[in-house]
């Protein structure tokens, strides 16, 4: 199965360089940095790992939902289809 993602063409990379219980400064390539709750990364991220941010409008995010749920219900009809022919 094909799966739309929900992210755009435009990932940035950025640098774990601090982590303080739950706070965590992010680095970009510019060296720009911002800090966030650790919350919003994957789990088992460690200092020095890259990991990478999507930024979405709330339209490409709708349309991402929504490619999603069409190939997931597409997938779920086709699975039906082929039961209903072995039985």
């Amino acid at each position: 199965m094909s799966v739309a993602t929900l992210t755009s063409d435009k990932l940035l990379k950025v640098t774990v360089a601090n982590i303080d219980g739950d706070r965590v400064n992010l680095v970009f390539s510019d060296n720009q940095s911002v800090t966030v709750s650790k919350k919003f990364l994957p789990d088992k991220v460690a200092e020095g790992d890259e990991v990478f941010v999507d930024l979405l409008t709330q339209d490409q995010l709708n349309q991402s939902k929504s490619a999603i749920a069409k190939e997931v219900l597409q997938e779920i009809l086709k699975e039906g289809s082929e039961k209903g022919k072995k039985e």
